[in-house]
C-alpha cells in the first residue's frame, strides 16, 4: 500500500519532525506500507532528518515540495477522482484548526481532493482537530464523517470529533512516543552545570504573569550555563533575540545538525529543563525531568495530562 502525507508545515520544527517518525511507526504497524510520500515545504530538510534517522524509518520515503507546479496538482487531482491515489493521511498537531485561517482550517482539503473525501474515502485524519462543537462547519462535519479513521490525541479534540462521527473517531496518545518507544532512552544526570530553557514568542508577548515567572527561574538558575534550545527554528529564534537583551548569559544551542538520541542524551545532561512546546516538554519527561512549564496554548495541558 502506498501512503501521502499531507503535510501543511512550513518551518522547521522538532515537535513535527518526531511526530512524522511517530506516524510513519504507527502506519507501518497498521498497514503492509511499500511507499510514503511526504508533502512538505522543505523536502531537503526532511530528507536529511530521514536519511538521519534511517534505522528507524525502514520504509521508503519521498519528500515532495508542497509548492509544487500546478500540472503535478491537477495530475493529482485527476487521480484521486478516478480513485487512483494513494491512501491520504491529514496529520499534524493540529491537522484542522477552524478558527485559523486557510489552509489550517480545513476548507482545502474538500477543494484538492474532492473524489477521495466525497468519493473513495481513502483518506485518515491522525493529529489534533480544533473547532467551535455549537458551530463546526459543514467542512469539518464532512471531513469528520467521510474519513476511514480519525484517530485524535486529546480529549477535547476526541469528544467534539465523536458527537459528529461516532463510529470512526479513536483516541490515541500524542505520536511522538512511538518514536521515542523505539529508542533505548537515556536517564537524567544526577549532576549538571547546565540547565534547559525553550520560550515561544507567544509566552513574551502578552502573559505578564509567565513573564514574571520566566524573570524568576532565570534569577535562581544563574549561576548555571543557561541554554536556550529552540523547538521551532523559525518562530523561537525571535523569542531568544528578545531574551538575549535582558539575559546576555543565555546561550542558543543549535540542535539542527543531530538526530534524536543526541537530542535526548542533551536533555538526559541537563539539571532542569523549563519549557513552552509541547514537544520539548515531552522531550524532558522522557528523559527523567519534572519540567518546569511555560504554557502559551491549552493543547499543552490537554496533551500532557493525557500523556502522564
Amino acid at each position: 500500500m502506498r501512503i501521502y502525507l499531507k503535510w501543511y508545515y512550513w518551518y522547521r520544527n522538532i515537535g513535527d519532525e518526531i511526530l512524522l517518525l511517530g506516524v510513519i511507526q504507527y502506519l507501518a504497524s497498521q498497514h503492509n506500507i511499500t511507499h510514503v510520500t511526504l508533502e512538505t515545504d522543505h523536502p531537503a530538510w526532511m530528507r536529511q532528518w530521514i536519511r538521519k534517522h534511517a534505522w528507524l524509518v525502514s520504509i521508503p520515503v519521498t519528500p515532495v515540495d508542497r509548492n509544487r507546479s500546478w500540472f503535478r496538482k491537477i495530475r493529482e487531482a485527476t487521480l484521486s477522482l478516478l480513485g487512483l491515489f494513494p491512501l491520504l493521511v491529514l496529520w499534524g498537531g493540529e491537522v484542522i484548526n477552524s478558527h485559523l485561517p486557510w489552509p489550517r482550517n480545513g476548507r482545502h482539503y474538500l477543494m484538492q481532493y474532492p473524489g477521495i473525501i466525497l468519493g473513495t474515502q481513502r483518506f485518515m485524519i491522525l493529529g489534533g482537530v480544533t473547532f467551535d462543537p455549537e458551530h463546526p462547519g459543514r467542512h469539518i462535519r464532512t471531513l469528520l464523517r467521510h474519513a476511514r479513521a480519525v484517530i485524535l490525541r486529546d480529549e477535547t479534540s476526541y469528544e467534539y470529533a465523536k458527537a459528529i462521527s461516532p463510529d470512526n473517531v479513536t483516541l490515541y496518545h500524542d505520536r511522538a512516543y512511538d518514536a521515542l518507544d523505539q529508542l533505548d532512552l537515556p536517564k537524567k544526570a544526577q549532576t549538571s552545570d547546565y540547565v534547559l530553557l525553550n520560550i515561544h514568542p507567544h509566552v513574551l508577548e502578552s502573559q505578564s504573569e509567565l513573564i514574571d515567572r520566566l524573570d524568576v527561574w532565570m534569577t535562581a538558575h544563574g549561576a548555571q550555563k543557561i541554554y536556550f534550545v529552540p523547538g521551532d527554528l523559525r518562530q523561537d529564534q525571535v523569542a531568544f533575540d528578545q531574551l538575549k537583551v535582558q539575559y546576555p548569559q543565555l546561550e542558543r544551542r543549535d540542535r539542527s545538525t543531530h538526530s534524536l538520541p543526541e537530542i535526548l542524551d542533551f536533555f538526559a545532561g541537563a539539571d532542569e529543563v523549563a519549557a513552552s512546546r509541547l514537544h520539548v516538554l515531552l522531550l524532558a519527561q522522557e528523559t527523567g525531568h519534572r519540567p518546569t512549564v511555560f504554557s502559551y496554548h491549552p493543547k499543552i495541558q490537554k496533551v500532557l495530562w493525557l500523556s502522564s
